[in-house]
């Protein structure tokens, strides 16, 4: 009867401060490609979505280069991104300007460094994503990335403005270098895998490396070695929903309410006789 007592008073706890159980984690993957024209306009987005056991993730993806400030600092400016059969790609403003469809469909390194901005529905974990590899200049082929994951309280379908800069620094994003991992032939897709230690967010950042020093050397010529890559699938694991701190205090206490109940029931009755 005691137990069937607290149970109910937990129940009642949580009901009391809206709390749910946590939902199970799902991998699910959401697959980038489709198509876009060569030439569109800076500062598109797109929404993707994907399915897994009942489960859809949603995110909307944009295009960005940044580059280094005076400071060593990152400063970003919208890009075209565009969509093919190999996945998402990123054009700066000035490669559509000058160089049109030479320097379309991928995201590398040379000029800038390409990054895709994915804001999801809810915090995941990306584990891996398809990184098709090309080349820029020397035909060497390279998809080392950065990647970073960061928080934003805005809904995930309200393009965030990195050009600002303190919105960039309200996402909190710490980059992290990814290895390259290239396909044995050019018909196996590189699934590579992000062994960030369970980073999560809500906010996903996936572009060229920041911290490139790659060199290729043909002849007597040393010159640099750029990543290159387009993103066509992201495996991703949902977060479980946790209780924020302040309902986490308020189910403590309730905790604690049912626990002192329980205590008082279970003292022993005393009579005085008079």
């Amino acid at each position: 009867m005691k137990l069937l007592t607290m149970m109910t008073g937990l129940a009642a706890t949580a009901a009391l401060f809206g709390m749910a159980a946590p939902a199970c984690a799902e991998q699910v993957n959401i697959n980038t490609t489709g198509f876009t024209p060569p030439f569109g306009a800076v500062g598109n987005s797109v929404a993707f979505s994907g399915t897994a056991n009942g489960v859809t993730v949603n995110v909307l993806a944009s295009g960005w280069t940044a580059s280094r400030d005076a400071n060593g600092g990152l400063v970003f400016a919208p890009s075209y991104m565009s969509r093919g059969p190999l996945g998402l790609g990123v054009t700066s403003a000035e490669e559509l300007k000058t160089n049109g469809i030479n320097s379309f469909d991928r995201l590398d390194n040379f000029e800038g460094f390409d990054f895709v901005l994915f804001q999801f529905d809810r915090n995941v974990t990306i584990t891996s994503a398809v990184l098709n590899e090309t080349s820029v200049l020397n035909g060497v082929r390279d998809n080392e990335s950065s990647v970073g994951a960061g928080m934003s309280a805005l809904p995930w379908n309200s393009r965030l403005d990195l050009a600002n800069g303190a919105v960039f620094d309200g996402l909190s994003i710490d980059f992290n270098d990814v290895a390259r991992y290239l396909a044995p032939n050019i018909f196996t897709r590189p699934d590579v895998p992000f062994n960030l230690g369970g980073l999560a967010g809500n906010v996903w950042m996936i572009g060229a490396n920041l911290n490139n020093d790659d060199t290729v050397t043909i002849g007597n010529i040393t010159s640099p070695s750029y990543d290159a890559f387009n993103i066509q699938r992201l495996t991703v694991n949902t977060v479980d929903a946790v209780p924020e701190p302040a309902n986490w205090a308020l189910m403590l206490a309730g905790f604690g309410m049912v626990g002192l109940g329980l205590r008082r029931r279970g003292q022993p009755r005393r009579t005085t006789l008079a």
